[in-house]
């Protein structure tokens, strides 16, 4: 297997993050989440090494673009919660 970069476009993984956190909504009951289920959930599903800063950039992309809501202490990745609209 040969090891290579590979471009793809800034918002290839959004599905993947948007599905990771439906299923773990569905998985807890919950409808708030902590990121870092998403996080290791999302990276669990891809099949190539992904870091937590661009999926954890992707999330808070997410939620200014209106598909998460977050609530909490957002300076403390372990001190907030998102949850789809």
């Amino acid at each position: 297997m040969e090891n290579k970069l590979e471009h793809v476009e800034e918002e290839a993984l959004d599905a993947y993050i948007i599905a990771s956190a439906k299923n773990l909504q569905l998985q807890h009951k919950e409808e708030w989440l902590m990121p870092t289920q998403i996080l290791a959930q999302t990276a669990g599903t891809v099949n190539h090494y992904i870091g937590n800063d661009f999926l954890m950039y992707r999330l808070r992309t997410l939620v200014e673009q209106g598909l998460f809501e977050m609530q909490g202490d957002t300076t403390d990745i372990f001190s907030y919660q998102v949850k789809l609209r």
